[in-house]
């Protein structure tokens, strides 16, 4: 590996990983994903992300950081299965093509 294809790690950087941990262990998931780093970046209002969200793309980064968590509390569907969690909040879980011919 050179010099240029190293990548630069920021104090950022580690704050979010550790603030993705940190949300992880308050939400009891005993794993850290992509789920918990957007979380991470949703709760600073100063990260780059965030601020792009709020003011170019008229996102409001708390909803949506309210809305993922939301998806993450609801139950996990039968294998085969999947969910829809509607912008309202309700979710309805659906058959594989399979299981609905049955």
């Amino acid at each position: 590996m050179t010099a240029a294809d190293e990548i630069m790690k920021t104090p950022e950087y580690y704050a979010v990983l550790a603030s993705a941990e940190q949300i992880s262990r308050e939400r009891g998931d005993g794993y850290v994903g992509v789920e918990h780093l957007v979380l991470a970046v949703l709760s600073d209002q100063d990260a780059i992300p965030t601020f792009e969200l709020r003011h170019r793309m008229g996102v409001d980064p708390d909803e949506l950081a309210r809305r993922l968590a939301l998806f993450l509390d609801s139950p996990v569907p039968a294998p085969g299965n999947h969910r829809v969690r509607f912008l309202d909040g309700t979710t309805a879980e659906y058959p594989t093509e399979e299981e609905a011919a049955k």
